[in-house]
């Protein structure tokens, strides 16, 4: 849990700085929208194994070999990890920022999202440690359909199909007024 607290910590800072940003920059939306596009398009080339390009496949480690552990390790360990494990993570994580940045008014929950989605393996993983080795042969599979997910993403928002679906989604449920 409280590796999850760590690597939370710094995915909520990437959020809220995008989001922040996004507003910043409100009237170069659809500079952003497009290059934000092209950008998802070529994370979820390379999650799906299409592109390899070496300067985004550079890992970074950084081993500690103290004693014993305690909570306040477990929270930096997440910490270490989100700031460092880019190569796994950056492709989707990129996709969430440039979208929260071009939606600052979802940058909040799309990070959330982004948070909870990412948390609930490690969580699961961590109630059930032995069976890792049994879902590892399902991790190329499911890498490759993520990066055409996020191709299809990134095309949606490169030729803001993704705003007009949003809104023909609002219309056809009657309008959205939140919760």
């Amino acid at each position: 849990m409280f590796f999850i607290i760590g690597f939370s910590i710094i995915f909520l800072a990437l959020g809220l700085s995008a989001t922040l940003i996004g507003q910043l920059f409100v009237g170069y939306r659809n500079v952003i929208r497009i290059v934000g596009g092209i950008i998802v398009i070529v994370m979820g080339l390379a999650l799906s194994g299409l592109l390899r390009p070496k300067w985004l496949m550079v890992e970074k480690k950084w081993e500690f070999r103290g004693e014993g552990t305690s909570y306040l390790g477990s929270v930096l360990v997440g910490i270490s990890f989100a700031a460092g494990w880019s190569p796994c993570i950056g492709p989707i994580l990129s996709a969430v920022l440039v979208m929260s940045a071009t939606e600052s008014a979802m940058g909040i929950s799309l990070i959330t999202a982004y948070i909870v989605g990412f948390a609930i393996p490690f969580f699961i993983l961590g109630l059930t440690l032995g069976s890792v080795r049994k879902l590892a042969k399902y991790g190329a599979i499911l890498s490759k359909i993520g990066g055409y997910i996020m191709v299809l993403l990134g095309v949606l928002l490169l030729t803001n199909s993704m705003s007009r679906i949003t809104v023909w989604l609002i219309k056809l449920y009657g309008g959205f007024t939140g919760f």
